[in-house]
């Protein structure tokens, strides 16, 4: 069994993101404008020419064959707002750099151990870390954190604006000179404002980031304790994809829960290494395992990569990536895409208003959920919405207030069925 705390207190990788913490060592710097989403240590293993790799578009089936320097790249994506003068600064790219330095022996040691038949803990965090911020620093991955970051404010200020007389009473006492009509025009141009984006972050991908990032360490610990198996093709080749990874759940913990890291017991993460190797990483006990797979399991990794990919396959040859697409439309059943995620916001329970958990009956869903009181750390009976199944953020919004006057709660919840126990 892995141990988490030795792996992650011997990671070079670790050791020198402590240095920096602590002002030990200077933040790292880059000039460079290209910034890989997918980094280039990972696109040379999918190709037998140097400095050259084959790029099909998922949607039109357009083949190109392109240099790695651009492929699964963008100008100046991590540039962000480094002060409110507007200054941006690419530090965050020279970070990421740092982490794929340290990752990159890593992963040759996974991929090919030599002597060594397991994998060493720290060799095991410093992945676990590079495979958390895989996850969050694609086109992809910061789109969907973008639009949960949008919703969460909007349904924050909406709860705070959608009631017209609690609106009043707050605004009066800022302002006593505004009249009633006044009010009113200001909170009705305040909700447009927040629904056509006129109110909104300044830099929304940085703040997405930012709020990927601080949360990277959390997910790299669930990562570390997980199951690990490097699947070795004894017949066929991998191939990846400008999301790099792909996500199973065949089991799902909520009707619309998105697949994530730990989202069941069931699920399985999958991570295309280079042509011949691919990490499988499921739920735990944290252990490490080398299987071979033959064609059919090789097959099925690529077509949930496919699945998974945002606009681009990569791989080592034009008839690889076409056989893929062939493949794909003969078992679309195998072609697992990712869920949108949905935010989950708890209201109070309103006593004798049955309509969400009738709502909920009907679709099959909990009827209520459960969480933890923020205050005495008991679990508590909520009501619910699910942003984009009962409404947009707004219309959710106003119906939390209309129903409890601004009291709401977003966290992690359990089901709760019909009897309510607790």
């Amino acid at each position: 069994m892995a141990d988490t705390q030795l792996g992650f207190c011997y990671s070079e990788l670790f050791r020198d993101l402590r240095l920096i913490g602590e002002g030990r060592r200077p933040l790292p710097e880059t000039t460079a404008k290209r910034h890989h989403f997918v980094p280039k240590l990972l696109l040379k293993r999918f190709s037998s020419r140097k400095g050259r790799i084959w790029q099909l578009e998922r949607q039109t089936g357009q083949l190109l064959d392109v240099g790695i320097e651009k492929a699964a790249s963008r100008r100046r994506l991590y540039e962000f707002l480094h002060n409110d003068e507007g200054v941006k600064t690419s530090r965050t790219e020279a970070w990421l750099a740092l982490i794929e330095s340290h990752a990159s022996k890593a992963l040759r040691r996974l991929e090919h151990p030599g002597p060594m038949v397991g994998l060493a803990d720290w060799d095991r965090a410093t992945i676990a870390f590079f495979l958390a911020i895989l996850s969050i620093r694609t086109p992809a991955a910061l789109r969907s954190a973008e639009r949960v970051g949008v919703e969460t404010m909007q349904i924050q200020l909406g709860s705070e604006w959608s009631d017209a007389e609690s609106f009043a009473k707050r605004q009066a006492e800022r302002s006593p000179d505004m009249d009633a009509e006044e009010i009113e025009e200001l909170r009705l141009k305040a909700l447009r404002e927040l629904e056509t984006g006129g109110i909104g972050y300044e830099d929304p991908t940085g703040a997405a980031m930012r709020t990927l990032v601080s949360a990277s360490g959390a997910v790299a610990q669930k990562i570390f304790d997980a199951r690990w198996a490097v699947l070795r093709a004894t017949n066929g080749e991998f191939v990846t994809s400008d999301v790099a990874l792909a996500m199973h759940d065949p089991e799902p913990r909520f009707p619309w829960s998105a697949q994530a890291w730990q989202s069941s017991e069931a699920v399985q993460v999958t991570i295309p290494l280079s042509s011949e190797a691919c990490l499988l990483i499921t739920p735990g006990p944290a252990d490490f395992h080398r299987f071979d797979v033959d064609r059919d399991e090789v097959n099925e990794v690529n077509l949930r990569t496919l699945g998974w990919a945002d606009r681009f396959l990569f791989g080592g040859s034009p008839d690889l990536l076409q056989d893929l697409l062939r493949l794909a439309a003969s078992h679309p059943g195998l072609v697992i895409e990712p869920k949108p995620r949905r935010s989950v916001f708890l209201v109070e329970l309103e006593e004798g208003d049955e309509s969400l958990a009738a709502e909920h009956r009907r679709r099959g869903w909990p009827t209520h959920l459960s969480a933890p009181d923020p205050e005495t750390g008991k679990r508590r009976v909520f009501e619910y919405m699910v942003v984009g199944e009962d409404g947009e953020p707004l219309e959710v919004a106003a119906r939390a207030t209309k129903r409890v006057m601004g009291r709401y709660r977003a966290t992690q919840a359990e089901p709760v069925h019909e009897d309510r126990a607790a």
